[in-house]
């Protein structure tokens, strides 16, 4: 990949190093974010393999950058128990940006994923493991980059998908969702009328094949969010159905009937 210089932004003195100087594609941008100390030498060789340009950054700094570079992914090796450590998940989330989050317990996975994380690795993980981990969530930015822009809309109740900016509206209003979000509910919506179980959602939004508690929890998580969100933004609160022993559908419109 080939990169050419381009203007300093304003705020190139807050981030001093390269890649402030330069123009590059947002999702081949990853944003490191090390609060414990607990960097995986793996880490940055793992995503030089994959095609992302690393930039690493203090807590302090992380939200500029994020605002202003929108990196495709952020790695958050933090702790969501700490307050500024979930709100930068959180607002990561909000951006767009794919959050994989290297956590310290399972509790910190759950609070993560509260928060808007996507994945989660545990510390001491493996190098192959990682390698996987990345080599995925490339494979999710690059296909969601190349998804055809016909019939870019889909339905949910009151609101618009649009898949080809990725975002949710409500007539003019944008409904704020996270990056694991929007492909939950899309790929729902896209398969309207038919039930899809914890662990084919689960898979088919990341490219991983999970254990069945682990896709069962992460998922109860995700529709928990989304129906709060819809709800909060006038949707009828069966938008997203639970059918029971199978997993979660959302019902064909009128139109597509």
């Amino acid at each position: 990949m080939s990169i050419s210089p381009a203007p300093a932004p304003p705020f190139a003195r807050s981030l001093p190093d390269p890649i402030s100087h330069v123009s590059l594609p947002a999702g081949s941008i990853a944003l490191i974010v090390n609060t414990r100390n607990n960097l995986p030498l793996s880490l940055i060789p793992a995503l030089v393999r994959y095609g992302f340009t690393s930039a690493e950054r203090p807590i302090a700094e992380a939200v500029l950058f994020v605002q202003n570079l929108r990196p495709g992914l952020l790695v958050a090796i933090v702790d969501p128990a700490h307050t500024p450590d979930s709100e930068l998940v959180r607002m990561a989330s909000l951006s767009g940006a794919y959050v994989l989050l290297l956590a310290p317990s399972s509790e910190s996975f759950a609070r993560g994923l509260n928060a808007g994380a996507d994945a989660c690795l545990a510390d001491g993980v493996d190098d192959a493991a990682l390698e996987a981990q990345i080599g995925a969530i490339r494979r999710r930015l690059t296909s969601a980059a190349a998804e055809p822009l016909a019939e870019p809309e889909l339905v949910v109740g009151e609101f618009q998908l649009d898949r080809s900016s990725r975002r949710l509206h409500k007539g003019t209003v944008v409904v704020p969702l996270t990056a694991m979000e929007f492909s939950i509910l899309a790929h729902l919506a896209q398969n309207a009328g038919k039930t899809t179980s914890a662990l084919e959602l689960l898979h088919q939004v990341t490219g991983r094949v999970h254990r069945d508690t682990e896709a069962a929890q992460t998922i109860k998580v995700y529709i928990r969010r989304l129906r709060q969100k819809l709800q909060r933004y006038g949707g009828s609160v069966d938008l997203i159905t639970t059918v029971r022993g199978y997993g979660y559908m959302v019902e064909r419109s009128a139109e597509g009937s």
